[in-house]
Order: structure tokens, then C-alpha cells, then sequence
């Protein structure tokens, strides 16, 4: 949920016109239709003794809930579609997890020069371990790694952010302040 992602399916067609039904799913960002002119395929593959062809949607989709999602897809194939105003409808289905949580706790005694440990805590609904730490601690300073330390050698509030990557690509972050 969240996480920016394209759209792309095998067909084995290489259609004149491919629409892409989004605004069937409500729970979609955009969910404005996207029709495709003369498409190009971005690759091939040969399954089963039959040509497939990869379309996608050039563009970042997000789903504001997790779930199960059918996206329907009108195939124009005038060369291997035939009736129907050589149309075909295809679906996409598609499972939305939830995000990842991403959480830190801080060890500080609060003074200046003091070490500031940083232990980032990241969850899963899915169960997928966590694949990328990154750290961003406010001071134009940033690391890498499930746990960090830094030191503030001036007072000030710092907007501490964890973000972190999942296995399966799902993104999470959260920011704290460290005073």
C-alpha cells in the first residue's frame, strides 16, 4: 500500500491499441483510463511454443489499500482478433500488501557530544525481511545499516527519518525528533 509501481502484462497479441481500465478500481492513484496507440513492446518471451509481448504503463500507480484487484485491459488486434470490433478483454490481477511499518528507538543521555544510538525496528504484514536501512539524521549526515550511532556537536532539534526497503520492494519510513 503506498508504494509507487508500473503496470505491465504478457499478451500475445501485438495490438494496435491497448486501454488500460483504471478508473474501474477506485482505491487506484491515477484511476483515469490510459489508451495506448500502436504500442511497442519493451521485450518478448517464448512460452510454451507461443510469443509473448510485455506492455507497460510508463507512468507510477499507487493502491491506498491492500487487496485483492482486477484491471481490465481492451486488446484492438485487427490481425489476430477477430468479431467484436477486433477487441478482447484482458485482466490483470494484481495483490496489494500492506506497507511495511519502520520504526527506531534512541539511547541519548541528551548532551552535546554525546553518541546517539539509533536501533531500527522494520515489520513486514507479509513477513519479508528488510533489505535497505537508510538514515537521514537531520544534519545533512546520513547512513546505512539496521543500526547506527551519531553525534550532534550543536543544540538544536533534529528530524531524525528511517527509511527503509523491503525484500519484495515495499517502501516505509518514519521521522522523530532527537533534542
Amino acid at each position: 500500500v503506498g508504494a509507487p509501481f508500473r503496470f505491465s502484462i504478457l499478451i500475445t497479441a501485438k495490438p494496435q491499441e491497448l486501454t488500460w481500465q483504471f478508473s474501474n478500481i477506485a482505491t487506484l492513484n491515477p484511476n483515469a483510463d490510459v489508451t495506448q496507440l500502436n504500442p511497442v513492446p519493451l521485450d518478448s518471451t517464448f512460452i510454451d511454443g507461443r510469443w509473448y509481448y510485455r506492455y507497460n504503463v510508463p507512468a507510477d500507480y499507487t493502491f491506498s489499500q491492500a487487496g485483492q484487484f482486477i484491471v481490465p485491459i481492451i486488446v484492438k488486434d485487427t490481425v489476430s482478433i477477430e468479431g467484436c470490433e477486433n477487441k478482447l478483454e484482458v485482466t490483470l490481477s494484481v495483490t496489494v500488501i500492506d506497507a511495511p511499518v519502520a520504526d527506531f528507538s534512541a539511547i541519548f543521555s541528551g548532551c552535546i557530544g554525546a553518541p546517539v544510538i539509533l536501533n531500527g525496528i522494520g515489520t513486514t504484514s507479509n513477513g519479508v525481511g528488510i533489505n535497505t536501512w537508510n538514515w537521514d539524521f537531520g544534519n545533512t549526515t546520513t547512513a546505512t545499516g539496521q543500526n547506527t550511532t551519531v553525534t550532534y556537536n550543536t543544540p538544536g532539534t533534529y528530524n531524525v527519518t528511517l527509511s527503509l526497503v523491503a525484500l519484495d520492494g515495499c517502501l516505509a519510513d518514519t521521522t522523530k525528533p532527537i533534542v
